[in-house]
């Protein structure tokens, strides 16, 4: 028995009728409306979630197009706090088969999987993509995030995304996500309401336990933009991540992004 569990994560999506043309790149609803206020289309907002999940009409087979021409899906499982055994089961009921119209098996309920380094889960995703009768890797949409406790330098980019890969047990992931853009309101003491220009972590005392989770201690918020310029070196047909986009970014820093990426000739986010 399939159970039904996702997220909506955009907004007009375009039908895709085979599993084979779906593309290997994609971009959060925040990367949307980078891209749609850079080509100056009708809404610079970011796009929320409708709150529709599959059950209540929303197409497994329903994609979106992103600035690669590549094709991402618009529902996908999100494995935010699920974690051993629970993810496992939770991720293999989200890739058994949906019942075509004839009755047969008509491909996976949900073709994306969504999860995150911090999450910890990476490794338990892995398990149902290898479980038996899982789809194939090329019918699938895997996405995974860059904590921040790893931006900064090339070599500390460079080995999560093969941390994740290797957990994940994959060649590549079709998304690699810049997770959060700033230290973390409250990873720090006093907690971070605004990372200014000349905001540094060296100005804030570090809350006990939080060693292995807070932004390096010489980060500033020019280190997101460094940190960009390693994931986009890392992207691309053939690299460990397809396509490299951000969550969670502000209106504001989306356009700090942008600007950046335009100035160092670099892929904005997919």
């Amino acid at each position: 028995m399939c159970i039904f569990i996702g997220t909506l994560t955009h907004l007009r999506p375009r039908q895709c009728p085979s599993s084979a043309r779906m593309g290997r790149n994609a971009r959060t609803c925040s990367e949307h409306t980078a891209q749609r206020k850079r080509h100056k289309a009708d809404s610079t907002s970011a796009a929320a979630s409708s709150g529709k999940g599959q059950g209540a009409g929303a197409s497994p087979d329903a994609f979106l197009q992103l600035n690669t021409g590549a094709l991402m899906p618009t529902v996908q499982l999100g494995t935010y706090r699920l974690k051993g055994p629970a993810c496992t089961a939770a991720c293999r009921s989200a890739l058994c088969s949906a019942p075509s119209k004839a009755g047969a098996g008509g491909g996976p309920l949900y073709r994306g999987l969504d999860t995150a380094s911090i999450y910890g889960n990476e490794g338990d995703v892995a398990a149902a993509l290898s479980a038996p009768g899982a789809p194939p890797r090329e019918a699938l949409f895997i996405q995974t995030k860059l904590w921040r406790s790893h931006q900064g330098s090339e070599k500390a980019v460079s080995k999560a995304l093969r941390t994740s890969l290797r957990k994940l047990g994959l060649e590549y992931v079709d998304l690699w996500l810049l997770h959060w853009p700033g230290p973390g309101r409250f990873l720090n003491s006093p907690p971070v309401r605004k990372a200014t220009p000349t905001w540094t972590s060296a100005k804030r005392t570090p809350i006990e336990g939080n060693d292995a989770v807070m932004v390096p201690k010489d980060w500033t918020p020019a280190t997101r933009l460094a940190t960009w310029r390693h994931m986009a070196a890392l992207a691309g047909p053939g690299r460990g991540a397809r396509a490299v986009g951000v969550c969670n970014f502000s209106a504001r820093q989306l356009e700090e992004l942008v600007a950046f990426c335009d100035a160092e000739g670099l892929p904005v986010p997919a």
